[in-house]
């Protein structure tokens, strides 16, 4: 199994979703997005397979692109790489329902064998198991691409459920490491060593002595869990189904009016993006594809990308392991939309992105830091909106300081596994009010980080739901007539819900007095 799964094993069955035949079908940019999701997911790295019915156009999204540069044609796809078993499905497979399951994303006609229906125009959106009486508008609208991302993202997490391939595992149980001595100072033998005993190599270091290497590994295999009495018990982590038919838009399906005008653009806007991991993998290209005579700002101080990246973060692939996260996301970007100003910040969010105006650039503090300060300054000052795709609270607490210092609007958004949270932080509001301080302050990291505190399972059915609201919920607070500001919504397995922004019951006191 490709050791880029390795994070998802915590949270599915991989063997048994790498054998799954999947069939998609709808319109060109629904049937693009959920091969995508369906690629990163692993669907037929062994006997499965995602095949597809042609839509009458070409491939279209953003996030086609990106996974597949390639393939300009459906056929290109096809030919594109055969272990991955993708292939064109007739019309009489589909009538003699040779797959495991049928997934439809705003179908453009009456389709057979249908498992799941997902529906997404605008603002409103809708996942149901019964196809709509409605039809799709064809009329374009700047929040569909963005909104169809949030709706395949919970089909695809609907559809695991429905297959039961969900692990029952916590991520403590499956995703563990071992350390172990390896008389060698040859690290090519050490990995050709750990990879002889069925593992994946982590870390390696030359150990005190220097005679020999310590390395960290991980065992491919599960292991016996009661042999290894610092692992928690096993979980059943089940939760209700999503129910038969669910609106997740942020409008009813059934209003006949749009919320929000379909002539208006995002030109001239410019976002900082804090973070190019899982979230703003998804987050950023949806905001690059709509802005014009804007800028995005990218911001990551992640040296290098990693092959445990690379089941989530769509933006990278196996050809950028090793390259600078933030430089790599900027060119990407790039080439989504020519016409928008990409620009990268290859540094951590830290207190002194606080002191706006307080700090010469010329102060020998920032040479420490390796900090090149206006840009990042220049950008927290001029852009509308920030998105918090970080993988600790008090990098976002910093930032969620830096919003109110500069009066502008922040987007929460964190993963944990299947579960997913996105929120608005305006100037009525902080992260300590919400959260309480120790919760705020905490450095605790719990993102992929491999030497983070807590290691976490990923998934990217959570990430690239999250990822999509967040872009979602800039571009709506960036529309002159709308607010969104006061708006929470969590993820669970699928399952939706959205409520108001709530605080412990012991934090009255007004925001100035925390941040």
């Amino acid at each position: 199994m490709n050791d880029k799964y390795l994070r998802q094993r915590g949270l599915v069955d991989q063997k048994k979703v790498a054998n799954l035949k999947i069939l998609v079908s709808g319109s060109s940019g629904g049937v693009s997005d959920l091969v995508v999701l369906l690629s990163q997911l692993g669907i037929g790295q062994q006997t499965g397979g995602i095949s597809i019915l042609i839509p009458s156009q070409q491939p279209d999204s953003v996030f086609w692109k990106l996974a597949f540069p390639e393939a300009k044609q459906w056929s290109d796809w096809e030919r594109m790489d055969p272990t991955h078993r993708m292939a064109i499905a007739s019309q009489e497979s589909v009538k003699k329902n040779l797959f495991d399951y049928h997934l439809c994303l705003n179908p453009t006609e009456t389709m057979e064998n249908v498992n799941l229906y997902g529906y997404a125009h605008g603002p409103r959106a809708k996942v149901s198991r019964n196809p709509l009486s409605q039809t799709i508008s064809n009329k374009e609208h700047v929040l569909t691409p963005a909104m169809r991302v949030v709706v395949a993202a919970t089909m695809l997490q609907q559809m695991l459920n429905d297959v039961e391939c969900l692990s029952k595992l916590k991520i403590s149980d499956a995703w563990f490491t071992v350390t172990c001595r390896v008389e060698s100072t040859n690290f090519e033998e050490v990995r050709e060593y750990i990879t002889g005993i069925d593992g994946t190599l982590v870390d390696v270091q030359l150990s005190s002595d220097g005679n020999a290497t310590l390395a960290r590994y991980r065992p491919l295999q599960q292991p016996d869990l009661n042999s290894f009495d610092f692992l928690s018990r096993t979980m059943n982590c089940s939760q209700p189904e999503l129910s038969v038919s669910s609106d997740i838009g942020f409008v009813g399906w059934n209003e006949t009016a749009c919320l929000l005008d379909t002539s208006w653009t995002l030109s001239g806007n410019e976002v900082v993006v804090l973070g190019a991991g899982g979230l703003g993998s998804w987050s950023s290209p949806l905001l690059a594809q709509q802005m014009t005579e804007g800028a995005l700002h990218v911001v990551d101080g992640d040296p290098v990308i990693e092959l445990h990246n690379l089941n989530r973060q769509v933006l990278y692939n196996e050809q950028h392991l090793g390259s600078i996260k933030a430089t790599t996301a900027s060119q990407r970007l790039q080439e989504i939309n020519g016409n928008n100003r990409i620009e990268h910040h290859f540094e951590y969010l830290n207190p002194h992105h606080l002191n706006f105006g307080n700090l010469d650039e010329s102060d020998e503090e920032f040479d420490d830091l390796g900090i090149e300060p206006s840009q990042l300054f220049s950008a927290l000052k001029n852009s509308s909106i920030y998105l918090a795709c970080l993988d600790n609270m008090v990098a976002r607490t910093i930032l969620n300081e830096a919003a109110i210092q500069n009066g502008k609007l922040m987007i929460n958004g964190a993963t944990e596994a299947l579960h997913g949270v996105v929120e608005t932080f305006g100037q009525e509001g902080c992260m300590v009010c919400r959260y309480g301080n120790d919760a705020a302050r905490s450095t605790e990291v719990i993102s992929c980080t491999e030497e983070g505190v807590r290691p976490i399972a990923s998934i990217v059915t959570s990430t690239a739901w999250v990822g999509a609201m967040m872009a979602l919920l800039a571009m709506m607070n960036l529309h002159p007539s709308e607010d969104f500001q006061n708006f929470r919504s969590s993820w669970y397995e699928g399952e939706i819900e959205s409520s108001s922004p709530t605080k412990p019951p012991w934090f009255n006191e007004l925001c100035k007095y925390h941040i």
